[in-house]
């Protein structure tokens, strides 16, 4: 699930009135607002949204780190990079 979509959940969810989460076969289902499942202690709701956006969180980080990396690694303005290997292969044939 992307950020957009996560952001526009939690803001859906924590608008409601009230909210049934069902966590699955053989367990009672968890109701009330947002904030109550959330405040709920050993709730499955509170357990799924954190862990969800923690996920999130932590991809985001990934990502920023990535980009971070590849930013550093590209050349200054004004020098040429260098290349430790290149090898360039053509390719011809005359009829």
């Amino acid at each position: 699930m992307s950020v957009g979509v996560l952001r526009a959940v939690w803001q859906f969810l924590s608008s409601c009135d009230y909210v049934v989460y069902t966590p699955g076969a053989g367990r009672a289902p968890e109701c009330g607002s947002h904030d109550q499942l959330m405040e709920m202690t050993g709730g499955d709701y509170a357990t799924v949204i954190t862990s969800t956006l923690q996920q999130q969180q932590q991809q985001q980080q990934r990502r920023r780190q990535r980009r971070d990396k590849r930013a550093t690694a590209m050349p200054s303005a004004g020098r040429r990079p260098h290349l430790t290997a290149v090898r360039t292969v053509l390719f011809c044939s005359v009829l």
